[in-house]
């Protein structure tokens, strides 16, 4: 294991100060991840004295290892080692239980909460480029964590149908199942806070960063009218509700799929289905959103994950990929005349979102809420970051 860090604390208090202002990014490869300088103008913005930066962990015992060490504010979890990071953490939020992954670990007390920000950054970018989900027919491939965060966040924003893609339509069913397994057997996981499970034991809404937060997280009295896509990451109803003593923030969106609609895989709603890349033909030439939540794309040559030759003028498409130049996947879609966006928006949307916690556990409810209001904050990360066309607010922004 590999880490690369700004400097190593002593002993003493002065080494818990320096302890509870790191931040580190766990996964390998990790050596050309933007994430160091989307966290830095972050900080820097926000008055933050964390530090970020990196822990390339190749093993899952790697990771298992430098998690326990306990010497960070937080970590932010990236491939191959989510599923890790929810196996480590004392407490979970639902979106990281039902995705089953984390790529957000953060220090609340003496516990360990774990959460999954894929989905919203996901959501919410494409929300700021004009695609909302709600109502809309989502195609998402993939089988891993990404895929399962971005799928239950596109049915918690109100998606009329999604459907999840795989070249095999076992596998694609096997990730359905333990979603669905996930939702059932969600309250009997006691790491799931009891505070934060909706009535009924099923997910009726989504608000991850608040579930982090503790009590008193945001006592907000102020107007919150006009907030721009940072206040916009949490529901209305829950920033409403935000003012009293939470642990987490209320559940407000009833979902398209529960365990009564859909006690197996096997009896999926219409709002949720599985196919193959064969099978799925139709469905990818149909759908509102298409989303590439596998890995392909990120080496250099990579095939899409499917013919581009599917897609229409009318389709919004996004690569969670975030790569040197577009992706195959992103300049197919293009070439088809779709909207198409590369995975960098994603990127600095959930690292936004993971900041807003970040902020709470390094500095507190003023510097939380200074997250949650910053209308600049993701132009300022995108620029540091190199994402000259998302700060422009591009329309064919990478």
């Amino acid at each position: 294991m590999v880490a690369k860090a700004t400097g190593v604390a002593g002993f003493g208090q002065a080494a818990e100060d320096r302890e509870a202002a790191r931040v580190f990014l766990v996964g390998h490869p990790v050596g050309h991840s933007a994430s160091p300088a989307l966290h830095a103008a972050a900080y820097d913005r926000l008055g933050l004295s964390c530090t970020y930066d990196l822990a390339d962990c190749p093993a899952a015992d790697d990771a298992r290892a430098f998690i326990a060490r306990g010497r960070y504010a937080a970590l932010n979890v990236t491939t191959p080692h989510k599923a890790t990071a929810l196996a480590c953490a004392d407490r979970r939020t639902v979106a990281a239980y039902l995705a089953g992954g984390a790529n957000l670990l953060v220090r609340v007390g003496n516990r360990l909460v774990a959460d999954n920000v894929d989905g919203l950054g996901c959501v919410r970018f494409l929300q700021r480029q004009g695609a909302d989900v709600a109502g809309a027919v989502v195609a998402v491939c993939g089988t891993g964590p990404t895929t399962r965060a971005i799928m239950h966040a596109c049915l918690m924003e109100g998606a009329a149908q999604v459907w999840l893609v795989s070249r095999s339509y076992d596998r694609a069913l096997q990730t359905l199942a333990g979603y669905l397994d996930a939702l059932a057997a969600i309250d009997r996981d006691e790491r799931v806070s009891a505070s934060c499970r909706p009535q009924g034991g099923l997910p009726a809404g989504l608000a991850p960063s608040l579930e982090l937060l503790g009590t008193d997280a945001f006592p907000l009295t102020e107007d919150t009218g006009g907030e721009d896509v940072i206040a916009d990451a949490f529901p209305d109803d829950s920033r409403a509700a935000a003012s009293g003593p939470v642990e987490c923030a209320p559940w407000v969106s009833a979902p398209r799929v529960t365990t009564a609609q859909v006690p197996t895989a096997l009896r999926a709603s219409d709002a949720l289905r599985a196919c193959d890349y064969g099978s799925g033909a139709a469905v990818l030439a149909r759908a509102d959103v298409v989303v590439n939540a596998t890995t392909l794309g990120m080496r250099a040559g990579d095939p899409p994950p499917f013919d581009p030759g599917l897609l229409s003028h009318s389709q919004t498409v996004m690569d969670a990929v975030y790569a040197q130049g577009d992706t195959a996947l992103v300049t197919g879609a293009r070439q088809r005349g779709c909207a198409a966006f590369g995975g960098a928006g994603m990127l600095v949307a959930q690292a936004q979102v993971g900041v807003i916690a970040i902020a709470a556990v390094a500095g507190g409810a003023q510097a939380a809420g200074r997250a949650r209001v910053d209308r600049g904050l993701f132009a300022a990360m995108a620029r540091a970051a190199g994402f000259a066309q998302l700060a422009e607010g591009s329309p064919r922004a990478t």
